[in-house]
């Protein structure tokens, strides 16, 4: 998931608070905000999600980034079959023949607005999970595939009057191998993908289900952007 601007974040190490963004070197930005925090934020602190500075954060690039997710997770599924079948030496009609790469995945909204995927993906035979995968389809060339796809791919967007977004994965990317013993087992991850499914966007101010017509926005517990680009309150968060 890309960086749109600093914001405020609620750290921990060892069960202890970190300060937000403490830096003795912090620059100040063209807006006159010096960019550092030395608060230690709560979990339940109003603060978190907003950025440093406003004038600065790229809330173009993140409605942009959020919109276009579901192309970026298609490009990275077409680029991650592509690398399995080259590494394989077979075409893509080839490799369908006699592999099948299968995903699940959960979107999750954080404090800050900007959606990210959790996605369980595995290796099967043609027919999926009641044929085997052939021998050299392994954990290793999957997870060559899937680091080789995030690393490449992009989406272009251009809004008028606003400068031109190359959207991509950002530098928050974690690969793991899920097994029947060890820490991350299938048991660890269907609660984990559970979790997510069932997850509410409300953190972030957004509704749990689609907007009516008829409805009266100024009394929904919700955000609203405004023209300039700042995050404008609406009823419980008042502006």
């Amino acid at each position: 998931m890309p960086s749109f601007g600093a914001v405020h974040v609620h750290r921990t190490k060892n069960g202890k608070t970190l300060p937000c963004h403490a830096r003795r070197d912090a620059v100040t930005c063209p807006h006159g905000t010096v960019m550092s925090c030395t608060a230690k934020h709560r979990p339940d602190d109003d603060r978190l999600g907003e950025p440093l500075c406003p004038d600065c954060y790229d809330y173009t690039g993140s409605v942009l980034f959020n919109a276009l997710a579901p192309e970026l997770w298609r490009r990275f599924t077409e680029a991650m079959r592509r690398h399995v079948a080259k590494s394989a030496g077979l075409t893509l009609r080839e490799l369908r023949e006699c592999l099948a790469i299968s995903f699940a995945k959960v979107a999750e909204y954080q404090r800050r607005g900007v959606v990210h995927f959790h996605a369980v993906i595995r290796l099967d035979g043609p027919t999926g999970p009641d044929s085997t995968a052939p021998a050299w389809a392994t954990a290793d060339v999957l997870t060559d595939a899937v680091r080789h796809a995030a690393g490449v791919i992009s989406v272009p967007a251009t809004v008028p009057g606003k400068s031109a977004h190359l959207l991509r994965w950002g530098d928050q990317f974690d690969v793991r191998q899920i097994t029947m013993n060890g820490e991350l087992t299938e048991q660890a991850v269907a609660a984990y993908i559970a979790k997510y499914a069932t997850k509410a966007a409300e953190c972030v101010g957004t509704l749990d289900r689609r907007l009516n017509p008829m409805d009266d926005l100024a009394a929904l517990p919700m955000l609203a952007v405004t023209s300039c680009g700042h995050v404008r309150g609406l009823s419980r968060h008042p502006a």
